[in-house]
């Protein structure tokens, strides 16, 4: 009886997947079909914006090895900054809102706000760009992007859209998407501007490294992290869609209070913001 069991569990653990290839989801094969077109519409928006991809921090190597081997036993990002509630993680993101406003008002691009996640390897080293929240526009960057947009309308299902810049030095430290979002999520990557080296996203047990116009999809609410410890940056185009292919985004509502916390700075319109 005991090997019947233990002949089950084995069967289940080979059956999960940490990483979803192009084929399983072929919906996003328009993506790689046009990453050319993406790339050139994505450089003219950055060049407008005067912002310098190629600006690089660079860690020695000790350093940078240092980095990674010190946090790579961690299981999840309370492990490096521990909230003792939910206001807590409000007070912090609040903060880096506000100073993300100061900052770049007009870029495109600028540090995500959980800087918990990445600061201790390079302070800098996380800028996002994000395009669609939760099923939510934000008109003043997707207007800078219609191309990207008259392909994803044709892709059912997409939530969040957004481009992801990772700095040379920089480690993203093992986390889990937030509950309520990341549960009803898989995520897409496309490999935009990939240097070669020591680079790469690991899930749970298994590792890949991104390719230029190459994607592949993972689960959020599953621990990761991820890397970058060339010279150059890296720049990836990242989507959320819903796993439950039946709903539309619009009939989905997400309720967790630290997802909301850390992506409400984006909408102008929020009248917390106004009032703080």
């Amino acid at each position: 009886m005991f090997n019947e069991y233990k002949n089950i569990s084995d069967k289940q653990t080979k059956l999960i997947k940490y990483f979803y290839d192009i084929e399983d989801f072929p919906k996003f094969k328009i993506l790689e079909e046009n990453y050319e077109g993406i790339l050139k519409e994505l450089l003219s928006v950055v060049e407008k914006d005067e912002q310098n991809l190629e600006n690089t921090k660079v860690l020695d190597d000790d350093e940078i090895y240092n980095n990674i081997q010190n946090r790579g036993n961690q299981s999840n990002k309370a492990e490096v900054i521990n909230f003792d509630d939910d206001d807590d993680f409000e007070n912090i993101t609040k903060k880096n809102i506000k100073e993300n406003k100061k900052e770049n008002e007009s870029k495109t691009f600028e540090p995500w706000v959980e800087k918990n996640l990445y600061q201790e390897s390079n302070e800098i080293g996380w800028d996002v760009a994000p395009l669609m929240i939760g099923g939510v526009r934000i008109p003043d960057r997707c207007k800078k992007f219609p191309f990207l947009f008259e392909l994803v309308e044709k892709i059912s299902g997409v939530t969040s859209i957004s481009y992801s810049l990772l700095k040379p030095g920089t480690h993203i430290v093992p986390h889990k998407g937030y509950d309520d979002y990341s549960q009803k999520v898989y995520r897409f990557h496309m490999g935009m501007i990939i240097p070669e080296g020591d680079i790469g996203i690991r899930v749970e047990k298994d590792i890949r490294k991104w390719k230029n116009a190459k994607s592949f999809v993972f689960d959020d609410f599953m621990i990761h992290e991820a890397w970058n410890f060339t010279c150059q940056n890296r720049l990836v185009l990242i989507i959320d869609f819903l796993k439950d292919e039946n709903k539309l985004p619009d009939s989905i509502k997400f309720v967790d209070k630290n997802f909301n916390n850390s992506v409400k700075g984006y909408f102008k319109d929020n009248e917390n913001d106004k009032n703080d």
